[in-house]
C-alpha cells in the first residue's frame, strides 16, 4: 500500500510504502516546513505504521528536505545509490541558487545496492540504476504491487531536467530506452513530480520515447 504527500514548493512527491507487517519505507522525505513534517508523521502514527528505513531515489536537495529530521525521529538509516554522494555535496551551492535556505553537509547515507533489495516486512524492491538526471538516480520496482517509484527519471508525459550538476540528457534517454520496456505495461509509474502514470502510457504517448531504438 503506497500514501503520497506533495511537499515543499517544487511540489516533490515523498510515498510512505507498506505492507501487511505495518512496517513501512519512505520514499524521498522532501518535507520542508513544520506543517509538512507534522501530516507525514501524523499519517504514519494514526496507521499505525513502524518506519524501518529511508530510501532515496536521488539527491536532489528538493527529495531530501526532511531527511536529517526524518532519520533522527524514527532513528532509521537512509539509503541512496552512492554515485549521488557528491551530490550532496554540491546542494548547498543549488540551494543558494534557488532562495533556500538548506544544507547537506554531513549527511551520511548507506549504499544502496541494485537488484533485490528488502525493503521492510516481506516486501522487496528491484533496484535499478537510471542515470542522466543525477549520476546515482534509482528507479525502485515493487513487483507485488506492481508499481515503479521513478524519482525524477521518468514523468507522465516528460522525462527528468538535465541542466543541473550531474545531469546529461544523453546518458538520461540511454536509461530510459534501456529499462522502461523491460517493465509489464501496466505497470503504475509513481514519479517524484506530478501524477502517476503507467509503463504502456508512457511508451504510447512521452514524446521521448520517439528517441527510443
Amino acid at each position: 500500500m503506497t500514501k503520497v504527500f506533495y511537499f515543499n514548493q517544487f511540489r516533490e512527491c515523498t510515498y510512505v510504502l507498506w505492507d501487511s507487517t505495518y512496517e513501512c519505507v519512505i520514499i524521498d522525505p522532501g518535507c520542508q516546513t513544520d506543517r509538512e513534517k507534522e501530516r507525514l508523521a501524523d499519517f504514519i502514527s494514526s496507521a499505525g505504521l513502524t518506519p524501518v528505513k529511508i530510501l532515496l531515489t536521488h539527491g536532489h536537495f528538493d527529495h531530501i528536505l526532511g531527511l536529517e529530521w526524518a532519520m533522527r525521529k524514527w532513528g532509521i538509516p537512509a539509503y541512496m545509490h552512492p554515485d549521488d554522494v557528491e551530490q550532496l555535496e554540491i546542494n548547498d551551492r543549488l540551494c543558494a541558487a534557488f532562495g533556500i535556505d538548506f544544507s547537506s553537509q554531513g549527511v551520511t547515507t548507506c549504499a544502496l545496492p541494485e537488484g533485490t533489495f528488502r525493503a521492510m516486512g516481506g516486501t522487496f524492491l528491484e533496484i535499478t540504476h537510471t542515470p542522466g538526471h543525477t549520476r546515482g538516480s534509482v528507479c525502485m520496482y515493487c513487483e507485488s504491487e506492481e508499481i515503479l517509484f521513478s524519482g525524477d527519471t521518468i514523468f507522465q508525459g516528460s522525462i527528468g531536467r538535465c541542466d543541473l550538476p550531474g545531469g546529461n540528457e544523453d546518458v538520461l534517454l540511454a536509461s530510459v530506452g534501456r529499462y522502461l520496456p523491460s517493465l509489464p505495461r501496466g505497470t503504475q509509474i509513481l514519479p517524484g513530480h506530478g501524477y502517476a502514470t503507467t509503463v504502456g502510457e508512457e511508451l504510447d504517448t512521452n514524446p521521448y520515447m520517439v528517441y527510443l531504438d
